[in-house]
């Protein structure tokens, strides 16, 4: 599969439906969970549809956390069935009672993936990794890292129903090898010294969203080697913040060996749910 530039005009909104409870066999609580628009995830991978747009999917192990509506307690839901757009959060049923009892009442807020909650100062910490990690079952569907997407969201529209926003965008590069090659690494460096690693810290209820930098390199790093050639390219994404590049280089390794590098002057606006496909493709001589 292949993100394609008609890509950039999707919005990314995640929902989670949860459905009325219902109790099973040891006496716990299981939520549906569906994503109904475009939109990625921690251990998520996208799909294409029939109109050669990228929609985004749950996997095994993906886990939320919820804070209830006035920021003093937190839960974990975890992913336990159904792994498609339509997923299965499991709760037990002391927590469900505990924890979940005013969902109908009040609005709870919700992040992913693996937000740290301060409950001192009520603020929630996620991540752009400076160093992301793409899997073969990852490369295999055309997406971006484990743990690289960040959102956040709320019930407020509808309370068994949580909506799902980000701020962050993508960065795609294409690569392509002269003959077969292979590579393992990609660094992206910002040439103004721009940081585009960092934190996103948002307040519990999912307001007042500052991104904190710390770095101007990102580096994507595959557990196998990511075979190219002239009619096999290879479509790398990189988690970014809302921003403007002005300007960035890429070198492309093989191990500890540079295959390629790349500069590019452009101005490059990146915008959040959106992906930004840099074209020509980088070529492995």
């Amino acid at each position: 599969m292949k993100k394609v530039v008609r890509m950039l005009g999707l919005c990314a909104l995640v929902a989670l439906a949860f459905a009325s409870c219902k109790k099973n066999q040891t006496n716990g609580v299981t939520f549906s969970a569906s994503i109904v628009q475009p939109e990625s995830t921690n251990r998520t991978h996208g799909e294409f549809n029939a109109d050669h747009e990228y929609y985004l999917v749950w996997d095994d192990a993906d886990e939320i956390m919820v804070v209830n509506a006035d920021g003093t307690d937190t839960e974990n839901f975890v992913v336990t069935s159904n792994y498609g757009k339509n997923a299965n959060f499991y709760v037990n049923e002391a927590d469900k009672m505990a924890f979940l009892g005013d969902l109908e009442n009040e609005t709870y807020y919700a992040f992913y993936p693996n937000p740290v909650y301060n409950d001192v100062t009520k603020k929630v910490t996620m991540q752009i990794s400076s160093s992301q990690v793409v899997t073969e079952q990852i490369l295999d569907w055309g997406s971006f890292a484990d743990d690289a997407y960040p959102m956040y969201g709320d019930n407020s529209a509808q309370w068994d129903n949580f909506a799902f926003d980000s701020d962050a965008g993508f960065l795609t590069l294409v690569i392509k090898g002269m003959g077969q090659r292979y590579f393992d690494k990609v660094v992206l460096t910002t040439t103004d010294g721009m940081e585009i690693a960092g934190e996103l810290v948002y307040n519990y209820d999912g307001t007042g969203g500052t991104f904190v930098g710390t770095s101007d390199v990102i580096t994507i790093t595959s557990d196998h080697l990511i075979q190219v050639k002239p009619s096999l390219p290879a479509e790398i994404s990189f988690v970014l913040p809302e921003c403007t590049l002005n300007g960035f280089e890429v070198d492309v390794y093989n191990g500890s060996t540079l295959l390629v590098h790349k500069v590019c002057d452009a101005t490059i606006v990146i915008e959040a749910k959106k992906y930004k496909v840099i074209m020509p493709e980088l070529l492995i001589p």
